[in-house]
């Protein structure tokens, strides 16, 4: 009876563990939908959007001076460890870098990145439909 219970609980541990691997969290389609949030320079800020789709998208800007306000595609978006790094290049060809952490729960994102040399401070919501 004890060694039953014993192989029960190798079984189970063993099926914990792969569902726990098969929820791998470097997985693009996590982000998949619309998010919503902040963006913070200085004493400057506004809000921003960004769609995100099999690890593809675009982000929109409202109010940051000189970046343009229609969406721009991401380039180079990698998902690492819930971590979301990408680059995008403002209407005049500058290029914004970013770097935002995903919450476990994958509906918060918080970050940081740089444009035009200065620092930037970012905070989104995954938008529900």
């Amino acid at each position: 009876m004890f060694s039953r219970i014993k192989n029960l609980m190798a079984v189970l541990l063993l099926f914990i563990a792969a569902n726990s691997l098969a929820a791998d969290v470097s997985r693009d389609d996590i982000l998949d939908g619309v998010w919503q949030g902040v963006w913070y320079r200085g004493m400057t800020s506004g809000k921003l959007r960004l769609e995100m789709n099999q690890g593809s998208g675009t982000i929109q800007f409202f109010g940051l001076d000189r970046f343009g306000a229609a969406a721009q595609p991401l380039r180079d978006a990698r998902l690492t460890d819930r971590v979301l790094s990408f680059e995008v290049l403002g209407t005049a060809g500058t290029p914004l870098t970013a770097t935002l952490a995903v919450a476990p729960s994958a509906t918060e994102m918080k970050g940081s990145g740089s444009y035009e040399g200065l620092a930037l401070r970012f905070e989104l919501r995954r938008i529900v439909p």
